[in-house]
This record gives structure tokens, sequence and C-alpha cells, in this order.
């Protein structure tokens, strides 16, 4: 256990305060603009300590890769210090993506704030390292969809409009530059799809699936 949300700091968004068994670190990450400098502090979650893993069972190799040489368990979580001292997951370190032009992407927090486009239900960020910018597969928020193209047809037909499929763009990236998104964050393209994607029980996207499903229709439109 690394952090425990005690009555004191109850609240939504973080993860609570550092357990006493365990030492905590922020370190930077440089490409993705996540520095222990910021204000808040932010960076990938180093943690060690007795209540921590010494390594992967009979797999050295990657015990090596996980670990520092000082016995820092590298998470590959991003987090973020809050003013009242407990701790924020915000990213995940295997989530950023390096484009075209060498820059490097969040894909989960561009899903978290296309998500609160109007016209979407759900989303799925995909980046190719020869595109300058992500795309995405969406499932359209059929009522909010039909309202914006005044039509009352059937969702299946609309999917194939190409008018939907730039309201939709347009909708999300106005979205994104509301956000603050550089260009490179905003979406080159979007895949309309008629069905909700694939999740976990958790209620996590699974972004393998979602990419392995859709791959033909995305190497059609992408990059």
């Amino acid at each position: 256990m690394c952090a425990i949300l005690t009555p004191d700091f109850f609240q939504y968004g973080c993860v609570g305060v550092i357990s006493p068994a365990i030492e905590c670190k922020l370190v930077d990450v440089p490409d993705a603009g996540y520095f222990a400098t910021n204000t808040p502090q932010q960076g990938e979650i180093l943690i060690r300590g007795p209540a921590v893993t010494t390594g992967y069972f009979k797999r050295e190799d990657v015990t090596k890769e996980t670990f520092t040489e000082d016995g820092w368990l590298k998470t590959g979580d991003i987090g973020q210090w809050n003013a009242d001292g407990t701790l924020s997951l915000i990213d995940r370190k295997k989530n950023l993506v390096k484009l075209a032009g060498g820059e490097y992407i969040a894909i989960e927090k561009l899903e978290s704030t296309y998500k609160a486009c109007d016209l979407v239900s759900n989303i799925c960020v995909i980046a190719d390292s020869d595109a300058k910018q992500p795309m995405a597969v969406v499932f359209p928020h059929e009522a909010n969809l039909k309202g914006a193209l005044g039509s009352g047809g059937d969702l299946s037909e609309l999917l194939k409009d190409s008018k939907a499929k730039k309201t939709v763009l347009d909708a999300a990236n106005q979205t994104g530059k509301k956000a603050g998104f550089s260009q490179m964050e905003l979406l080159q393209t979007v895949l309309l799809v008629g069905e909700e994607l694939p999740m976990t029980a958790a209620q996590k996207l699974e972004r393998k699936k979602v990419e392995e499903k859709f791959q033909d229709e995305i190497k059609k439109v992408y990059p």
C-alpha cells in the first residue's frame, strides 16, 4: 500500500497521503512537461521502503528495468503533490506517445478533456509516430449529434455522413482549444463508430482492443 485516503483528507481526485512505510518522490518527465519544479509539483512516482516488493520472481531483467540502483520502484504513474500534502494520479508514463515532430503527448489527458465535448459519448485517442497529430475513435452521443446536424435519421446512417464526422471533429477540437491544447494535441481526424468502445470491468478503456477491432478503418484515415 502506497497511499491512504484517510477521513481527515477525504476528497475526490486524489489517492490520499503517503503510508508511513513508504518513501515517495516525483521524478521529472521532461518530454511530457512534468517537472518536480512545476506548481504544483508533478512527475513520475517512485516509491521505496519495507512495504515495497524487492523485485519480480525469477525475472531479473524486468526487475532491473523497474527498479533504480538505490532501490526506488518506478511505478510508471505520473503524480502531483497537492497543497494539502495529498497525492493525485494524473497520467501514465506508458501513455506518452511520440509524434513525428519529436514531441510527446499524453493520450489519457487528451481523452479526459475530449470526453467533455457534448457530441462525444466515449473516445479513444490514438497517436502514431509518423503523424504530426493524434486521431480518435469516437462513439458519439447520438441525441446531441442529431441535434447538431438537425437530423432525425438512424445513427448508422449518420456515421457515414462526412458532415457528421466534421461536426464531431470540429466540436472536439474546440473543446481542446478551450482547454489550452497546442496544435499537436488537437485531433487530425476522427473515426465515428456506432457501438460502445471495449471497457474493463473497472470501466477503463481497453485501448489495444479498440485499435485491433477498428484497425482496418483506422488505416484508411490515419496517419
